[in-house]
């Protein structure tokens, strides 16, 4: 709430006051969802991280992502992937995908991550995609 006064002096004799109210929203705060599922032996499986807002802001919110390699590398076992997410705002979840590349060669699960950054209304963060092996 914004109060504001004015009293009057000697040439201005009359007073006059104003009240604002004003509902601020809490912070938004950025979350983005694991993902675990088999490569297959060929072609390639969508991986789809969905990131959430945890509240719908009344303005735009905007963050970059990019996958970052682990035990699992680009280009061989995924295709790297980067750009950036608008939220509108009303909008609270919007899909990330990235494209594994299956193969039939015996190994361990492995994992890759996709990182937010540069948020502009809301927070940076991390999260794994895990590629398991398919027998």
């Amino acid at each position: 709430m914004i109060e504001a006064t004015y009293s009057g002096d000697p040439v201005f004799r009359a007073s006059k006051s104003a009240r604002v109210d004003h509902t601020v929203l809490p912070p938004a705060t950025l979350s983005i969802s694991d993902v675990t599922l088999a490569e297959g032996n060929s072609g390639s499986t969508a991986f789809v991280f969905i990131v959430s807002l945890s509240n719908a802001t009344g303005a735009p919110v905007t963050v970059d992502y990019a996958s970052a390699n682990g035990s699992a590398s680009a280009p061989g076992d995924y295709a790297s992937a980067s750009g950036q997410l608008s939220f509108s705002g009303t909008t609270t979840n919007l899909p990330i995908t990235v494209n594994v590349v299956g193969d039939s060669v015996l190994e361990t699960d492995e994992q890759f991550f996709i990182n937010l950054s540069n948020p502009v209304g809301g927070n940076d963060c991390r999260r794994a995609g895990q590629r398991q092996h398919q027998q």
